[in-house]
């Protein structure tokens, strides 16, 4: 048998070992590589679970919703066997089935499951955690969310507790323990701008840049657009929309808009080099607030520029933002968008989103107002508007610790003359002070130094003394 299957049959991987499991050949020839998703044949393959795991492809199992699966227990010295009821598996018959991210919330088994398979615990569960440690499940794991996410019924979903964020108005890195979750760009000719490399800050084409920075918030960038093709777009689904990069062709170019649909982003020309929609892990709920304008100008150029900005409600913080038109323009009138960025109010704490634009203006109204019927059939036509919105969620502004220390040095000297011998006696008094985030700290610290000796000429009347 062993001969047969390596010399005639060298292309068939999952074939048992034990020529007493084998029923017929015909399946494992079809299907080489093993059984495919849902596929009953599994189960006719001997009598273990493990030589019926082993008959699908890497990466499936053999398993029946509702079945027992045997494991092997440890209890102190020794190992016992113990079985544990399947939550995943086909539900009118045992079939292959495929264990990534197939375990629900509080599941247990991804350790199990994951043995052999060619996966890790963790990418079997859908809330990227596979909790190996909690007592009572230690040999077959259990599906939990990881370290500072809690389990929301609603969104069912690990969600972040309580977000944190705070905002680099400058051309700075976020603090240590932080990373950039989004930002934008000002006073420059477009807002083209990307996340850096490494995720410490916002970068920007032309003009300053400033970023949002959390320490337990990572959004994802959906990278889209690479190149030129008609109508660019990202989707963030089923993760929330919180912003967008994007660099254009003509990197000095402000005649663009996103416009943005559920949780996709478009840009409205074809000229892009990359666009990115960023997308919040881990976030609970994520709402909207909006600030619209008249957009409307007989030129495009930013002195006429409209600029507005969106702020988040009592109790929320910024964590993204984007600026667009409406309606949507028509495809012949030109737009600029100027700015786009988390704008940091006077206190440099909170923050809101702003946005400068401009419109071309449709000059035949001004023309045709003679014309009665065609005039106010324009007329009637919707104005553009820039509209800025704000992405804001129930959360903290929690600003990195800033450390300013402060030393102050006291010297006194005091000095003794005899007739023979001089004694010169140096006291030094330092003061340090520190403050971290409004608390001040006053440590003296006192050295004296060792008396100095020194010899000096013997006066005159002493020399006679002598």
């Amino acid at each position: 048998y062993n001969y047969y299957t390596s010399y005639y049959l060298p292309f068939v991987t999952q074939v048992p070992e034990n020529v007493l499991d084998l029923d017929s050949l015909t399946p494992y020839i079809t299907d080489p590589s093993g059984f495919p998703e849902g596929s009953p044949v599994c189960a006719t393959v001997g009598r273990t679970n493990e030589t019926q795991d082993a008959a699908c492809k890497t990466g499936f199992r053999c398993l029946y919703k509702g079945g027992l699966y045997p494991y092997e227990a440890t209890a102190g010295s020794g190992i016992s066997k113990q079985t544990f009821v399947s939550p995943i598996g086909c539900t009118t018959q045992q079939c292959c089935f495929p264990l990534r991210e197939s375990l629900g919330y509080d599941s247990e088994g991804c350790r199990e499951f994951a043995l052999g398979s060619g996966m890790s615990p963790n990418s079997l569960c859908k809330t990227g955690y596979c909790d190996q440690t909690t007592e009572g499940y230690t040999q077959i794991g259990r599906c939990r969310c990881p370290q500072n996410l809690a389990w929301n019924p609603f969104t069912m979903k690990c969600v972040t507790a309580n977000p944190n964020v705070y905002y680099e108005a400058s051309d700075k890195d976020c603090a240590a323990g932080y990373q950039a979750i989004g930002g934008g760009c000002s006073g420059g000719v477009t807002y083209q701008g990307l996340l850096s490399a490494d995720a410490m800050r916002w970068t920007c084409l032309s003009g300053t840049p400033a970023t949002i920075c959390s320490s337990n918030l990572v959004p994802s960038s959906v990278s889209s657009a690479i190149g030129s093709y008609e109508n660019p777009n990202a989707d963030c689904a089923p993760d929330p929309f919180l912003g967008a990069e994007i660099t254009l062709q003509d990197m000095s170019s402000a005649d663009f808009y996103l416009y943005v649909t559920d949780q996709r982003v478009t840009c409205n020309i074809d000229s892009v080099s990359q666009l990115s929609g960023l997308c919040g892990q881990n976030i609970e709920q994520v709402t909207w607030e909006e600030t619209t304008a008249d957009a409307e100008k007989y030129d495009l150029k930013v002195e006429s520029a409209v600029k507005i900005s969106a702020r988040c409600q009592t109790g929320r913080i910024l964590i993204g933002g984007y600026c667009t038109f409406e309606p949507q323009p028509h495809y012949s009138v030109h737009v600029a968008s100027y700015t786009s960025y988390p704008a940091v109010s006077s206190d440099g704490i909170t923050a809101e989103w702003a946005c400068v634009g401009v419109a071309e203006k449709d000059i035949r109204r001004r023309r045709d107002w003679r014309r009665k019927t065609p005039a106010r059939r324009r007329e009637n036509a919707p104005v553009l508007k820039l509209v800025a919105r704000a992405a804001c969620v129930v959360g903290s502004i929690i600003p990195p610790y800033t450390i300013t220390t402060t030393t102050t040095t006291e010297t006194t000297n005091s000095t003794t003359t005899t007739t023979a011998e001089s004694t010169t006696t140096a006291t030094t008094t330092a003061s340090t002070t520190t403050t971290m985030t409004g608390t001040t700290t006053t440590t003296p610290t006192t050295a004296t130094t060792q008396p100095v000796w020194a010899t000096t000429a013997p006066t005159a009347a002493s020399a006679e003394t002598r």
